[in-house]
């Protein structure tokens, strides 16, 4: 799952106040912090579907677990999962493949948000230092 946008910074965008920052290195940092959350967003929303479609093979071949125990928290995935559909997993290959790939574009999102947040951080530590 994605980060939630901030509270602040969505306060920020929607006050208008982010224009009025007089740091332009903050500005441009916060500037692309939206912008990262909006392309995980968008990330998440394709890869969302993906997992949850109940007519897809993924969901058609692995059975999992209606034990709520043991889905939150999260143990131990032989434990949720509890079978498989060996021939539907072979036919959904290329389904498998998708999935797989947004997953890597998942973490390569989060890794993108970090990344932002740490300069937004880097930037607010440096005005910070100049007050």
């Amino acid at each position: 799952m994605i980060p939630a946008t901030s509270t602040t910074f969505l306060e920020l965008i929607n006050s208008g106040a982010l224009a009025k920052i007089e740091s332009p290195g903050l500005r441009s940092a916060l500037t692309r912090y939206g912008q990262v959350l909006d392309t995980t967003s968008e990330v998440w929303n394709t890869m969302f579907p993906l997992f949850n479609d109940p007519s897809s093979a993924f969901h058609r071949a692995v059975r999992f677990s209606t034990n709520p125990d043991l889905l939150l928290p999260l143990v131990d995935h032989e434990q949720v999962i509890i079978g498989y559909e060996w021939a539907l997993l072979k036919q959904g290959e290329a389904e498998f493949q998708n999935i797989y790939l947004m997953q890597i574009q998942g973490v390569v999102a989060t890794h993108w948000v970090q990344d932002a947040i740490d300069q937004v951080v880097e930037e607010l530590q440096q005005v910070q230092s100049v007050d």
